[in-house]
């Protein structure tokens, strides 16, 4: 191909843009225009979804951060009543242990007094039986 054909091409070219331009301009233009406009709102779309979404989170962080703090308050007002119950439940074995070592040595200074009591009735009853015995054997001499 020589210049003057590739000149001549250019221009008819350049008529094509030119007819393409008269018929199909108006719609590329409306096309281009729609597809701005879509642009726009998608754009503003997303910026109102990411907006929506970080007030969400936001709530539902302030809302789990809320839940933690009563779970945390409640495990400790179960482990303080947990260790007060402990100490009461402490408390009383060791008064009833102090109850059951009084109640035991009364027992035993009782069983022991009792035993104490029989045993001079039961020694004065056998010196008792041995004097008149001896008497009995004195009378009989």
């Amino acid at each position: 191909m020589n210049e003057s054909n590739k000149a001549e091409i250019r221009d008819r070219l350049g008529n094509i843009d030119q007819i393409r331009d008269i018929l199909f301009g108006s719609q590329l233009r409306d096309y281009n225009n729609r597809i701005e406009h879509v642009e726009k709102a998608i754009s503003i779309l997303q910026k109102e979804l990411r907006d929506r979404t970080d007030e969400v989170k936001q709530v539902i962080s302030t809302e789990f951060q809320a839940t933690v703090e009563s779970l945390d308050k409640n495990v400790k007002s179960l482990s303080l009543k947990h260790g007060q119950e402990k100490l009461e439940l402490e408390q009383q074995i060791d008064g009833i242990n102090k109850k059951l070592s009084s109640a035991i040595d009364s027992l035993k200074k009782a069983i022991f007094s009792e035993i104490q009591t029989t045993s001079e009735s039961i020694d004065n009853k056998l010196k008792s039986w041995e004097t008149k015995d001896n008497q009995e054997k004195i009378e009989i001499r």
